[in-house]
């Protein structure tokens, strides 16, 4: 029993968890949260992702470049100064993967 993946598929079904395009692998929590997120990503190799938080009119709150390697990669969001609500983090890679997660605050 693969209690990760139960967990993972669980939450791509209520709407929280969803992809554009080819999928970049990763995971946010803890969400809702109190606008300190951990982002985790498992990569297959060593690349560099642009992580964006949007709020939901498409402004950009902030952005910033991940290096990740092979394995586990985690990176700390912190949104704490922007108001309590709905945000969507975005995470691309250069070859056009990318992920989209809703964020509550």
């Amino acid at each position: 029993i693969n209690a990760y993946a139960a967990v993972k598929r669980a939450i791509q079904k209520k709407d929280i968890y969803s992809f554009t395009g080819k999928m970049v692998d990763c995971v946010l929590f803890p969400n809702p949260g109190t606008g300190r997120f951990t982002l985790e990503y498992t990569g297959t190799k060593s690349q560099t992702l642009r992580v964006e938080v949007l709020s939901m009119t498409g402004a950009l709150v902030s952005a910033q470049d991940w290096q990740v390697h092979n394995g586990m990669n985690q990176l700390q969001l912190d949104i704490t100064r922007v108001p309590k609500g709905v945000y969507l983090v975005k995470v691309a890679a250069q070859d056009g993967v990318t992920a989209i997660r809703t964020v509550v605050e």
